[in-house]
Order: C-alpha cells, then sequence, then structure tokens
C-alpha cells in the first residue's frame, strides 16, 4: 500500500532545551555532544526511522533528577485479510447488541499520531 504514518512528539517548555542523544548520553546524562539541540519552547519532533530515541533536559542536572526520555518506534507488520473472530456466541452472531466493537472488525485502530506533553 505504500503508506507510511507520520509519527511525532511535541515538547513544551520554559527556561530550557530538549536535547537528542545516544544511548550512552542518556544514560550518563551528558549534555555536551547532542546529535540535536531545541531551545524554542514549543518543539515538535518528527520520528522518520524506527527504533530508539533518547532525549533529555539540556539544562544540567535536569536529567539526573529525571528529566529524560526513550522513545522506542516500532515497525508495524503489514496488514493482513482480516480474519473472522470465532463468536463468543456459537456461529449464531444475530443477538449482538451493536454497542460494542464488532468481533468480525477487530479493535479499533490505534492513532497514527501521538502527542505527548514533556514538562
Amino acid at each position: 500500500m505504500g503508506y507510511q504514518e507520520q509519527v511525532s512528539l511535541d515538547f513544551m517548555y520554559n527556561d530550557d532545551s530538549v536535547l537528542v542523544v545516544n544511548k550512552t548520553s542518556c544514560t550518563k546524562c551528558g549534555v555536551s555532544n547532542p546529535i540535536s539541540k531545541f531551545e524554542d519552547g514549543n518543539t515538535g519532533f518528527q520520528f522518520g526511522r524506527y527504533g530508539f530515541f533518547y532525549f533529555i533536559s539540556g539544562e544540567r542536572g535536569h536529567c539526573k533528577a529525571g528529566q529524560k526520555l526513550v522513545v522506542r518506534v516500532m515497525v508495524h507488520p503489514a496488514i493482513s485479510s482480516p480474519q473472522p473472530a470465532p463468536s463468543p456466541h456459537g456461529d449464531d452472531v444475530s443477538d449482538h447488541d451493536g454497542g460494542a466493537w464488532d468481533s468480525f472488525l477487530g479493535p479499533p485502530p490505534q492513532n497514527s499520531t501521538i502527542k505527548l506533553t514533556v514538562a
């Protein structure tokens, strides 16, 4: 199908910065060599690949106080044709009340955009 979901993360902050760092810098709270640095107070970060992303506060001491975030973007497997789920009432599905998601359709879809506010 060729459709690729765009996932983003929004950071809203004051008197600080957001650093994208590697795993070692995240673990050790190293602020000296970031991959990217954002200081505008309202940063939207687009994930352009799958894998791990490491974010820390750019202010010394904030990371060690817990201001860090690890995000794992996972590959979504190709969607195959849905198979009907067995009915909990046997083969007769005429008593379906319509108040919940139809077992034939499966669970509701997840959002393709994730918005989080990190303070």
